[in-house]
């Protein structure tokens, strides 16, 4: 296994900055295979980025799981996320209920 790489994990985090504009009353926890794992808190508005899980909840109620390119690719919305789960390239776990909840700001 390669060691993680924190340019690809920190260009995500912007990356999403971006993408999560609004509240979706929940936490994403995005697991970015061989870069790492980032948080999205969307209790708020805007939704803020963390490095770590939010210390007032024990785990996320939703996860991503996806290569460095899937994930930059949704959340640029250079390919729909349905698409992306659909072909395997980003696998969703938890409250699908959530994934309704979540509105993308595209940058394309």
């Amino acid at each position: 296994m390669t060691a993680p790489d924190t340019n690809d994990l920190d260009d995500l985090e912007a990356a999403s900055d971006a993408a999560f504009t609004r509240a979706f009353d929940g936490v994403l926890e995005v697991v970015v295979i061989d870069s790492g794992v980032f948080w999205v808190d969307g209790r708020t508005a805007p939704p803020k980025i963390h490095k770590a899980l939010p210390e007032d909840v024990s785990e996320a109620d939703c996860r991503w799981r996806g290569s460095f390119d899937a994930i930059k690719r949704a959340l640029d919305g250079e390919r729909g996320l349905e698409n992306l789960y659909a072909s395997g390239r980003i696998a969703i776990s938890g409250d699908m209920a959530l994934m309704a909840r979540l509105k993308l700001e595209s940058s394309v």
